[in-house]
């Protein structure tokens, strides 16, 4: 998303919502990623489903050239995730 999107998500951030993750937590999160002039990315977990993140991707101008490309790219990692894996299984 942050290569598609050409910013950096708050690292800050990133991390709290891997740790919201490892303690179990059922609470609804909710946190900001990115807010600019032009784009704000914000993503949630709601209490009944606290395994899965949900993004909001807000921008100023139209998105929707962007979306193959971020299925595309979201395929590619999931592929090297799979790569990477399987090595360290060896």
């Amino acid at each position: 998303m942050e290569c598609v999107l050409d910013v950096e998500f708050a690292p800050d951030v990133v991390e709290q919502i891997f740790l919201d993750a490892q303690s179990d937590s059922r609470s609804e999160k909710r946190y900001t990623l990115w807010s600019g002039l032009d784009l704000k990315v914000t993503a949630w977990a709601d209490d009944y489903e606290p395994g899965d993140l949900w993004l909001t991707v807000e921008a100023r101008k139209p998105f929707s050239p962007s979306l193959p490309a971020i299925l595309e790219r979201a395929k590619y990692q999931a592929y090297r995730l799979g790569q990477w894996q399987e090595a360290q299984s060896l």
